[in-house]
């Protein structure tokens, strides 16, 4: 469970630090708009979960969208390599950044409200299939 946790926080740190910007970058704005789109969805979708179903539907639809965006990701993360690291950002992305680190708390905090639901059969196979999308975003 930590593993796919991390897995998905070091891909999702990667896509923060690559798909957020103006300028230089303004290729990437719209993806960025799609992911943050996707990403709250899945969230909101937490947060309302009452139940193992709940959870593992909202985990799908999440699959869903990331699997749509999984190409224009992989095209930006090669396109864009310098911003795989942990320096900083240009500055042209510092507010991009900024304007995600909201949802990223928010998905921090639903986190814990999948913890109950972990060991349902349903979820654990949508947290796998989930896992195996990121991994593949984050391969090159």
């Amino acid at each position: 469970m930590k593993k796919r946790a991390a897995v998905f926080l070091c891909v999702l740190s990667l896509v923060l630090l690559t798909v957020a910007c103006g300028g230089k970058y303004s290729d990437i704005i719209s993806v960025n708009k799609q992911f943050a789109k996707v990403m709250e969805t899945y969230v909101t979708a937490l947060e309302k979960a009452e139940s193992a179903k709940d959870v593992a539907a909202a985990i799908n639809r999440f699959a869903d969208g990331m699997e749509s965006l999984a190409p224009e990701m992989k095209a930006i993360n090669k396109k864009y390599p310098e911003l795989r690291g942990d320096g900083d950002l240009p500055e042209e992305l510092e507010q991009s950044r900024k304007e995600t680190e909201a949802v990223s708390q928010r998905y921090a905090e639903s986190f814990m409200k999948m913890m109950p639901y972990m060991a349902d059969p349903d979820v654990q196979a949508a947290q796998m299939r989930l896992s195996k999308v990121m991994s593949e975003i984050g391969q090159e």
